[in-house]
């Protein structure tokens, strides 16, 4: 019955099921492995799953990029060697917290709030780093902050 379908339509019907169940239907004929062997975007979704995680339908990044970005991330967890290093400030400045990728800290000094959000290798996400000078009751506009988006 299905192998009188086109590869199109097929893949289209494959891409609506759960990864369950195309690990079942790869079981179910050579032309069935075929197709979803060479779908990547198929692939993509067994391998998400496997890796517990989710798709964000969201981003307009390729199916192609996903999964590759997906295989890196994973051979980072699998190798668990840092792939550099950043060296941050002590703790010896006055506020410090984490929250949400962002670093706070008070620069002792010219009352200066620093905020840096480092790199995210695996999301491609450039590191920010927000200063706002002058700190102080009413002292707090957008024209005082500054932004630098670091490599």
């Amino acid at each position: 019955m299905f192998d009188s379908l086109p590869i199109e339509l097929l893949t289209a019907l494959l891409d609506g099921i759960g990864f369950r169940s195309l690990l079942n239907c790869r079981q179910i004929s050579h032309r069935f492995k075929a197709i979803i062997d060479a779908t990547p975007r198929l692939q993509y979704t067994i391998e998400l799953a496997v890796a517990g995680m989710v798709d964000n339908p969201k981003r307009s990044m390729a199916i192609e990029e996903r999964r590759r970005r997906l295989i890196v991330y994973q051979e980072y967890w699998a190798n668990t060697t840092w792939k550099r290093e950043e060296i941050l400030p002590g703790f010896d400045e006055e506020i410090w917290e984490l929250n949400g990728d962002v670093m706070m800290f008070m620069v002792r000094g010219p009352d200066t709030l620093s905020l840096r959000q480092p790199p995210g290798i695996s999301r491609g996400a450039q590191g920010s780093i927000w200063t706002i000078e002058d700190v102080g009751p009413g002292l707090l506009t957008s024209q005082s902050m500054h932004r630098k988006t670091c490599l």
